[in-house]
């Protein structure tokens, strides 16, 4: 009798253990979404500065509770998405401006938490969606992603994207690089990397960049010097239809699979020295105004 007594005591405590730590699991989860819906109703603010604190908030809460980490960064993402014209567009009012720092704070808020190289606040496995987003001076460096896409977006200022490594798959179609340089030297693309219809108006730089998927560079314009020396293409690369405006370097390239320079247009030197093709090469109606060197 005293020990079925005592294994009913046992149970007793054990019930209101549990009782207690699912009443205290309920509370944060209250308090997570109190605190997500307040933040989240700050960034439709028409204040500047009362944006600006919803952004950090939901950082913060993004920082001390994992399971909101990707639907906050889609939610800081769509609003990258919305319309917006930078202030040089727009007449450099001083609403413009405001706008504009609220926008470089939530590149900066992503690009902090997307860079393994601080584990104490990198955020894994992170989607982002920027397709269509105006971004000005984005900066990735030196970041992990689970996969981008960047389908028409549009990138002014300093760009860099230099050592990130991109695990899916990666979209750039109809990006618009306007800055003086777009930086992807070093960077890994692990999935389908699609740059199709893009255009960059400045230099750019792939130098040592390594494509496991399928590179696509279908009809992208090129109108600065452009290098893809010592690039990997592990999987095919299809640049038909490219016009390289500039000087293009692609010395000590491999292409590990098929090829496709077909009516790819070179308008000044192109140099492919030291180039490896392991597969069929295809070149059907390439134009070389200038020097080229193999």
């Amino acid at each position: 009798g005293g020990a079925v007594a005592l294994m009913l005591l046992a149970r007793h405590f054990w019930r209101l253990e549990q009782t207690a730590s699912l009443t205290e699991v309920d509370i944060l989860e209250k308090r997570g979404a109190e605190a997500y819906a307040r933040a989240a109703d700050q960034l439709g603010s028409e204040k500047a500065p009362v944006r600006l604190a919803g952004l950090y908030a939901l950082e913060r809460l993004a920082q001390v509770d994992a399971q909101y980490r990707q639907t906050i960064v889609n939610v800081i993402c769509s609003y990258l998405r919305m319309p917006y014209a930078p202030p040089e567009q727009a007449g450099d009012t001083v609403g413009d401006m405001a706008e504009r720092g609220v926008r470089v704070a939530a590149q900066r808020i992503l690009a902090s938490h997307l860079r393994p190289a601080d584990a104490e606040v990198f955020w894994p496995d992170i989607d982002l969606d920027l397709s269509g987003a105006t971004l000005i001076d984005f900066v990735l460096a030196g970041g992990r992603l689970r996969s981008a896409t960047f389908d028409r977006a549009h990138f002014a200022g300093e760009i860099s994207f230099a050592g990130t490594q991109i695990a899916g798959d990666s979209r750039f179609a109809n990006a618009r690089f306007v800055s003086r340089r777009a930086d992807f030297r070093g960077t890994w693309f692990a999935g389908r990397a699609d740059f199709t219809g893009a255009g960059f108006a400045g230099d750019t730089d792939f130098n040592g960049a390594k494509f496991n998927g399928e590179a696509v560079f279908a009809k992208v314009v090129f109108a600065g010097a452009v290098d893809f020396s010592q690039v990997a293409f592990s999987a095919s690369a299809g640049f038909r239809g490219v016009m390289f405006v500039g000087r293009c370097e692609f010395a000590a390239t491999w292409f590990a699979a098929e090829t496709d320079f077909s009516s790819a247009a070179f308008s000044k030197d192109a140099v492919f020295n030291g180039v490896r093709f392991d597969a069929h090469v295809e070149a059907l109606g390439a134009f070389f105004a200038a020097h080229c060197s193999f």
